[in-house]
């Protein structure tokens, strides 16, 4: 009983220091970490899962993707999207 319950901690303690790692053949909300819901010349927005750890930082994607209509990426603050948060990027 000693050990099961010292693996529970354990397993709990390993779960609080970092986070879910993703899965990027799932859907968004069962495994997979963000979706590009928008992309165009003007910007990028991304759905993500804050309980899914982030393959990369997103402002490099979205810098990528501006790059691609030779404008640099520019940050807007995090909103929420009821348990999503939505990160936009301008491209400027």
């Amino acid at each position: 009983m000693r050990i099961s319950g010292a693996l529970l901690i354990l397993i709990f303690l390993a779960g609080c220091a970092g986070s879910i790692p993703e899965n990027p053949n799932a859907k968004l909300g069962w495994g997979k970490a963000r979706e590009i819901t928008l992309a165009n010349s003007e910007s990028i927005t991304y759905m993500i899962d804050p309980l899914i750890k982030q393959p990369s930082p997103l402002f490099e994607d979205a810098q990528r993707h501006c790059e691609t209509y030779g404008k640099n990426a520019v940050p807007l603050p995090l909103t929420k999207n009821g348990v999503y948060q939505m990160a936009i990027f301008h491209c400027k």
